[in-house]
């Protein structure tokens, strides 16, 4: 494919860093796509990407998978469902396929951790493949929205606040108009159980509200002042940037 091809945006979506382009171009050989579901920590992938930008073509590099089902947050976004691997990851790789030792494609190269070394993340196929379907069918991915802004609980933020428990989410702000807010959830509500899981990190809520569909209710216990409170939240589709 000619270097100078144009690509039209059939859709993206900023909560999973994940777009689908359309290439007018005939000869193209479509890399397949693997399983990862399947994935074990220690298994062989290869990294492929323009790292850098660097001229001559794409450049890989082999590694293994160092952990799975990572979540970590990308500037509006929170990522999650990640592959970890130490395979290098640099600038430039963003987009580019994770394979495994079949060849087929596991993960799509997403982030590097540049306070640490030998730290990449992709985002995994299997979770991307209905994230591409709604793509390519609406130009738009339809997700579930709460409506707060959070923050993890930390013994020192809880020592500062006075609250009564230091384990859990702190509300810092509840949207208004938002499902939250409609529920009854307040300002400085600590979430220690959502979706009948426990809740110790804000990602936590972020998975819990992503598994769910617009119009789901979703069981939401606080803690506030001293009393412990459950709120049922009838999801609403999020708005665009909102998270």
């Amino acid at each position: 494919m000619p270097a100078a091809t144009q690509a039209e945006v059939v859709g993206a979506d900023v909560h999973t860093d994940l777009a689908v382009l359309k290439v007018d171009a005939s000869g193209l050989q479509p890399a397949p796509l693997g399983d990862s579901d399947i994935l074990r920590v220690g298994e062989q992938v290869i990294a492929v990407g323009h790292a850098l930008a660097l001229p001559g073509g794409p450049t890989v590099t082999k590694g293994i998978v160092s952990a799975l089902d990572r979540s970590i947050r990308a500037g509006e976004a929170v990522l999650q469902n990640l592959i970890q691997t130490d395979a290098a990851i640099n600038l430039g790789n963003s987009g580019g396929a994770l394979v495994n030792g079949m060849g087929n494609v596991v993960g799509i190269n997403t982030a590097i951790a540049g306070n640490a070394q030998n730290i990449g993340f992709a985002i995994a196929i299997t979770p991307a493949r209905d994230v591409f379907e709604q793509l390519i069918s609406t130009g738009k991915v339809v997700h579930a929205f709460l409506g707060v802004q959070m923050l993890t609980l930390s013994p020192a933020i809880a020592t500062e606040l006075d609250l009564d428990v230091e384990r859990g989410v702190l509300i810092d702000r509840v949207e208004p108009g938002s499902p939250a807010q409609e529920a009854g959830l307040e300002d400085g509500d600590v979430i220690v159980e959502i979706g009948g899981e426990e809740v110790t990190e804000a990602v936590d809520v972020q998975r819990e509200v992503s598994a769910r569909d617009p119009g789901d209710s979703i069981e939401v216990v606080v803690v506030r002042g001293s009393e412990r409170v459950t709120v049922e939240a009838v999801l609403t589709e999020r708005p665009v940037r909102q998270i």
